[in-house]
């Protein structure tokens, strides 16, 4: 089920060699907003080519969940919106396409040593050697 994340995953990292997660939205002209009073069970936000973050994350967090909002945006157009509208399964899966797109951008050594993309972010979140 996962092929085509890790495909798209490895043609973007292809193109952006050795940029971080934070340089490649920027290379794609997303706008990335740091909130002070974000509510904590909304990790992150992603719509109409911006992402919204808490402010304060330290760094590999940041980069983690701009990865997982850059899934969102090359794989779902930014559709994050229509939630209400298709259901909380259609959202669980993109959601886990999201963070299957950022294990393989983020570190595909990590993501293939890893059962799943849950773990591989786990990993990411304690290893911080991918912080090139």
């Amino acid at each position: 089920m996962g092929g085509w994340v890790k495909s798209k995953a490895e043609e973007i990292r292809g193109r952006s060699e050795g940029l971080l997660p934070s340089q490649i939205a920027e290379a794609e002209g997303i706008d990335v907003v740091e909130v002070e009073d974000m509510p904590r069970r909304i990790g992150d936000m992603y719509a109409l080519g911006t992402m919204v973050l808490p402010a304060g994350l330290p760094r590999p967090e940041r980069e983690l969940r701009i990865a997982h909002c850059l899934g969102h945006h090359f794989q779902h157009s930014g559709n994050q919106v229509w939630f209400q509208v298709l259901g909380i399964w259609f959202r669980g899966k993109q959601e886990w396409e999201a963070d299957e797109f950022a294990a393989w951008l983020v570190s595909p050594e990590v993501r293939s040593r890893c059962h799943d993309c849950r773990e591989a972010l786990a990993v990411l979140r304690n290893d911080h050697s991918w912080l090139w």
